[in-house]
């Protein structure tokens, strides 16, 4: 895309309309001064000219983002845009009125700053400003909600735009939730209305104790919609207010969809209700288990993420807690979430002396990446850049060391090893995948390989999945 057509796509006013309309407004007839005051018809022509200017920048905003998006689709994020694109989007934003228009943003436009590195450092300065975001965070939707503000509090028109966009681009999934425009009998404030009485209802008390609860509505297909269900709902939510303890308030936060034809909620409001109640007593109690709270305050000595856990310290935890949550698990198993569950499914140790050892399996899951999962030699150093291992005992007759090898990224922390990520797959490479390598300590044989992309995953279910085959 040429900065060209960066600027087509953005003007605010169209300079044949624009001066049509300041025209009509100088040539009004005006009256008689009296106290000072505009007439009432040259008052009404610059209403006209403000309005009609106004609708088409926000329109123009809504190219702007459109455009943004389909930049972000082949150069990728805001960071890896070439200086011309970077520039053309500051010119946009200058002329909504989305960035003051400086100096030196005025040299950077008109071409003058002719230092590529000092021009994409006066962009990027200009749009963390912006976003107050770091240059590496800047994208699509940090841009749009530093414009509109956060999307919860764009109106139902805006969203619809962005779910359409979405459509039109295609990256809305199956699964997600689509906004569109509103529709039916059962308007906004109706939809509240109806929401706030039967939560009233509900939990017995008065309407006005809903008084503080801030308010949020969109109208959408949930995501919890069947394949091929359009069915559009008002979802109206009620947050519990931040100053308001948690065991002084009805909920932290309760939505309810409303039928925009009949008024009607998707689920009765009773058994939601009831639902919240069971949870949150469920919750109580799982905060409060003995066993439970033994294994958070284990869990507080480890690394937060138990992909960074070492081998030493997943077997010292599975042999502190394995057996106990076994034992509790079939009375309690909604007291476990995806993590503990899938976790104590297999018993970590360590290798004895007939098992190979650590750096011996790793050499073996490293060509393995090669014979097995298909990728070139030379990529290899990149997968196993981040990775974690786990020496499985499960059965103690057939011990495994698992690899699981993470996805090398652009946006890795090490920026040095980022940066040769994008200097070997390019701004448009491929999706690189996650591996897992399953090796058998004793006789050395690969008795997994496969790759797994945590996008493929949606539902509770599908997570409990992803778990199984991380670990």
């Amino acid at each position: 895309m040429r900065r060209n057509e960066w600027q087509n796509a953005f003007k605010p006013v169209p300079d044949a309309c624009y001066q049509a309309l300041m025209a009509a407004a100088h040539s009004v007839q005006e009256e008689p001064i009296v106290k000072k005051k505009l007439s009432t018809a040259a008052v009404f022509a610059i209403i006209i000219v403000l309005a009609v200017g106004a609708a088409l920048a926000a329109i123009s905003l809504q190219s702007t983002g459109e455009q943004i998006l389909e930049t972000e689709q082949t150069d990728g994020y805001y960071e890896s845009w070439t200086g011309e694109h970077k520039t053309a989007l500051i010119e946009s934003l200058v002329g909504l009125g989305y960035l003051d228009s400086t100096p030196q943003l005025q040299r950077l436009i008109a071409g003058e700053v002719t230092d590529a590195a000092e021009a994409e450092r006066i962009a990027d300065e200009a749009l963390e400003a912006f976003t107050g975001m770091e240059v590496s965070e800047i994208s699509f939707m940090t841009i749009m909600q530093a414009a509109w503000g956060p999307f919860a509090d764009w109106s139902t028109e805006e969203q619809a735009w962005y779910s359409q966009l979405q459509v039109e681009l295609g990256l809305q999934r199956e699964g997600e939730t689509l906004y569109v425009a509103p529709a039916g009998g059962v308007d906004e404030q109706a939809a509240v209305a109806l929401a706030r009485q039967a939560i009233a209802d509900g939990y017995g008390v008065a309407e006005s104790a809903l008084a503080s609860y801030t308010v949020e509505t969109s109208f959408q297909v949930p995501e919890f919609a069947q394949p091929g269900d359009t069915q559009a709902y008002w979802a109206v939510s009620f947050t519990k207010p931040a100053d308001l303890p948690a065991e002084d308030a009805l909920f932290e936060v309760l939505t309810l969809f409303v039928n925009p034809d009949t008024g009607a909620f998707y689920e009765p409001v009773a058994e939601t209700i009831a639902e919240r109640q069971a949870h949150k007593a469920m919750q109580t109690a799982r905060n409060n288990d003995a066993l439970l709270m033994e294994m958070r305050a284990y869990e507080d000595t480890l690394p937060a993420a138990p992909g960074d856990w070492s081998v030493e310290q997943f077997a010292a935890w599975s042999d502190t807690f394995r057996d106990r949550v076994l034992a509790a698990y079939p009375e309690a198993p909604a007291y476990f979430g995806h993590f503990e569950a899938t976790m104590f499914r297999y018993a970590y140790g360590l290798p004895d002396a007939n098992a190979m050892t650590e750096e011996q399996a790793l050499a073996a899951a490293e060509e393995a990446i090669v014979s097995a999962i298909g990728r070139k030699r030379d990529e290899v150093a990149f997968f196993t850049h981040d990775y974690t291992v786990l020496y499985d005992v499960t059965d103690p007759q057939a011990p495994l060391w698992k690899f699981f090898f993470r996805m090398p990224g652009v946006y890795d922390s090490d920026t040095d090893f980022a940066n040769a990520v994008l200097a070997y797959y390019g701004e448009n490479g491929e999706r690189l995948p996650n591996i897992k390598i399953e090796i058998n300590a004793y006789t050395g044989e690969i008795v997994n390989a496969f790759t797994l992309d945590a996008g493929d995953f949606n539902s509770t279910e599908d997570y409990r999945q992803m778990y199984l085959l991380m670990f």
